[in-house]
């Protein structure tokens, strides 16, 4: 907890969208998670944008939730194999 090392997937919204057109024309019901299968660490996260902003800081890790990452991965590609493929891997 808090350490960094929680897990997040990411999509561009094109791939959003795309995932909810598909989901409105199955017949699929229920809760559903879009995203992409590729999860990302928050101290993955914060290293690109520190890359991009050309800025080299010190990272914080403060107590934070539980992360459920790798059972929302597990989520988002069974919804995928049902929907088909819809986001494209970063």
């Amino acid at each position: 907890m808090g350490d960094g090392l929680q897990t997040r997937s990411f999509l561009y919204i094109d791939e959003c969208i795309e995932a909810v057109r598909r989901l409105m024309e199955s017949s699929f019901h229920g809760p559903v998670n879009i995203g992409s299968e590729e999860m990302v660490t928050i101290n993955q996260m914060a290293e690109m944008i520190m890359e991009i902003a050309g800025k080299k800081l010190s990272i914080k890790h403060i107590p934070g939730p539980w992360s459920a990452g790798q059972k929302l991965r597990q989520q988002v590609v069974a919804q995928r194999a049902r929907l088909g493929a819809y986001a494209n891997p970063l």
